[in-house]
């Protein structure tokens, strides 16, 4: 994805401020932190999710949203600080929250305090291989603009949300993909999973990176 600086550096800017904002409720997080020393890496290159999401909310402005791996909610919060406009809008959140930090009530906190909307939240707790399915099949119809997979890191588990949202995204939505530029002392392998699912399915999306920090990676349903 080729992105003018200036533009990043505005989008920075915006998130550190979010991030700021919500590191005084959440001070025992690290997330500032980390972000911190990407910027310190990466400089006025840098772009990750978080500059994707405001991006693409502000631009956009998606009305399907789905999230596997929501944490406490810092994603969703830069998508829906760049939308103007939160009509007939829907947002499903699929994640364990068993990390002894994050549940749906710090997301609803975190994103009240930023006048962000949460009565158009639903949340599902449990393993996202199970959740997902089990949602699929009461929703069978149901179709998303934005669909992010960013819960289990482990090659397996990220194929497996992969191949279970794939044909949940409408003609003109998204996927998208974080950590796509993790190193093997991370001890994680989402960029192996997010390759093969693109070399598989290379020909019904249009694709794009960034890799100007973690790595981001998303496929546009042609």
């Amino acid at each position: 994805m080729n992105m003018e600086k200036e533009t990043k550096k505005i989008l920075t800017s915006i998130i550190f401020h979010n991030l700021r904002i919500l590191n005084k409720i959440t001070p025992q997080d690290t997330y500032i932190l980390n972000y911190k020393n990407h910027y310190k890496k990466w400089g006025d290159d840098f772009f990750d999710l978080y500059h994707l999401a405001f991006w693409w909310g502000r631009n956009y402005n998606p009305k399907k949203i789905m999230e596997i791996g929501s944490r406490t909610g810092l994603s969703l919060v830069q998508l829906l600080s760049g939308c103007l406009d939160y009509t007939d809008m829907k947002i499903v959140l699929f994640d364990r929250w068993d990390d002894g930090l994050s549940n749906p009530e710090l997301i609803k906190k975190h994103l009240e305090y930023l006048a962000l909307p949460t009565d158009c939240i639903e949340f599902h707790q449990g393993d996202s291989a199970e959740t997902v399915p089990e949602y699929k099949k009461n929703n069978p119809n149901e179709k998303f603009d934005w669909i992010l997979v960013d819960g289990s890191h482990q090659e397996p588990c990220v194929t497996t949300d992969f191949n279970n949202v794939i044909d949940m995204v409408k003609t003109g939505g998204v996927i998208v993909a974080d950590d796509i530029n993790c190193q093997p002392e991370d001890n994680i392998d989402v960029k192996k999973a997010w390759n093969n699912f693109k070399n598989n399915n290379f020909d019904h999306f249009i694709w794009r990176e960034d890799l100007n920090g973690k790595g981001i990676g998303f496929a546009i349903k042609r």
